[in-house]
């Protein structure tokens, strides 16, 4: 009896260990309960951040296509979410709102992790986005600048989420370019992470 007790715990002790585990707000060092959007930012939460080049110094410098489609779309209270468009069917930007809404809308009926949801913070023109990578469970950081209309990412790594300036420097650049969406539904969402 007291055979079939222990090994009864030790199973589930271990099936507990391989469940998903869901973060929520508190578990992302870069939350901030008070996060208010500085009014002259560059970043814009109207619209989606869609990768359009990348451009590398290697061999002299080359510019090229992005394989992936994939684009960031970034909220008032400091969440990001980089999404992938595996099948690269989203084209313009009614096709981007309706699929952010749609996902929304999924997602609030039953809450799971998006691939690469994540807050931001942001220094001048500067920004660090922290992601969880749901697969990889741990934090990944994005560190960026902003200029008018577009978000350039330098550097991608775990790290220390610092505003040092060595993390902003790198021969590999994702250039992203904004794009507006119209509907209002947009600014009403509010991510659950």
């Amino acid at each position: 009896m007291k055979s079939n007790l222990y090994a009864m715990m030790i199973l589930v002790a271990f099936f507990s260990s391989c469940a998903q585990k869901r973060y929520v707000k508190q578990d992302y060092p870069f939350f901030d309960p008070n996060f208010v959007l500085p009014s002259n930012t560059l970043l814009r939460t109207d619209g989606v951040y869609v990768l359009k080049k990348i451009k590398t110094d290697e061999n002299g410098g080359t510019e090229k296509e992005p394989k992936e489609h994939k684009f960031y779309k970034f909220y008032r209270g400091g969440q990001s979410n980089l999404i992938l468009d595996l099948e690269h069917q989203l084209k313009n930007s009614t096709d981007y709102a309706h699929a952010l809404i749609a996902d929304y809308e999924a997602r609030k009926l039953h809450p799971k992790a998006t691939l690469f949801e994540g807050y931001y913070k942001l220094q001048d023109s500067r920004i660090i986005i922290q992601n969880y990578v749901t697969p990889r469970k741990q934090f990944t950081y994005y560190y960026g600048y902003l200029e008018e209309d577009q978000l350039v990412i330098v550097k991608a790594h775990e790290g220390n989420g610092k505003f040092e300036d060595q993390n902003f420097i790198d021969y590999y650049k994702e250039y992203y370019f904004f794009v507006p969406l119209k509907d209002a539904k947009i600014e009403k969402i509010i991510p659950y992470w």
